[in-house]
């Protein structure tokens, strides 16, 4: 963790026990971080202290921000699923399983609104 835009670094206390694979900035505050066991962390203090949701029971892989909270999670293993959240990672609900065979699309999930794309 740094505080002063990379010049020093700190390591921070863990936050969970199963391997961590996307973290994603949804505001200035709040910070996302997607575990392999399913759970997704959430900090509203810019990654000093993390609440735990279990949002999967398949591994967590890519997170994704459109802005105004809305969010993209996507899994490796299982249904390879797509969750999204309206609200900055709150709350999650299941959208559905990748429609591709293989294991790329999980790597690039983006957005289109409108014209513009993410």
């Amino acid at each position: 963790r740094s505080d002063d835009d990379g010049r020093t670094w700190n390591d921070p206390d863990p936050v969970g026990d199963s391997p961590l694979y996307a973290t994603e900035s949804v505001g200035p505050a709040v910070v996302l971080q997607a575990s392999e066991n399913g759970t997704l962390l959430r900090s509203e203090d810019g990654g000093r202290t993390w609440s735990a949701r279990r949002v999967t029971a398949d591994a967590a892989d890519d997170l994704a921000s459109a802005g105004g909270g809305i969010v993209l999670l996507s899994t490796y293993t299982g249904r390879r699923a797509v969750f999204r959240s309206d609200d900055a990672g709150r709350t999650w609900r299941d959208i559905g399983p990748l429609p591709t065979p293989g294991d790329w699309l999980d790597h690039a999930i983006g957005f289109a609104v409108g014209r513009t794309r993410w």
